[in-house]
């Protein structure tokens, strides 16, 4: 499985992060998951707006353009061979010294990785040779735009 870790594709078994990155110590950061379905990203660009969103909330500064971001996840699904399959979009805000208050200066952390998809299909009656093609949220965040 190759990964993207800062701007690189990198074999799975040689992406390292440091044990001081924030995200690894405190939670510092914040995440998207979303589906691939067909090689493409579901609603990807919206969940990138989110996360610059969270992002400039946190004071995190994104080190990759939500723009470039695209790219790269269009790569990593191309290089995986993996058009069915679930993208989770990390960014921590990166290795710094310890203590609660972050330092400005840290260089942010962001990683995209690819898991297998689950088989859609109805999960009480089995799953079947239909497909949905749009879904509604019932239970919506307030503050999400999804």
């Amino acid at each position: 499985m190759i990964v993207f870790l800062n701007g690189q594709f990198v074999p799975e078994a040689q992406a390292l992060i440091s044990v001081n990155d924030r995200g690894f110590l405190y939670g510092d950061g914040l995440f998207e998951t979303l589906r691939v379905c067909g090689g493409r990203p579901f609603r990807l660009a919206q969940h990138l707006e989110r996360m610059t969103r969270g992002a400039d909330y946190l004071k995190i500064q994104m080190p990759v353009h939500a723009d470039g971001l695209q790219q790269f996840a269009g790569q990593l699904i191309e290089q995986n061979k993996m058009p069915e399959a679930v993208l989770r979009v990390t960014l921590t805000r990166g290795p710094g010294e310890r203590g609660y208050m972050p330092l400005a200066g840290n260089q942010p952390t962001v990683v995209m990785t690819l898991h297998a998809a689950p088989p859609l299909g109805n999960p009480i009656h089995g799953n079947s040779s239909r497909r949905p093609i749009a879904f509604r949220r019932v239970i919506r965040c307030r503050r999400s735009r999804l």
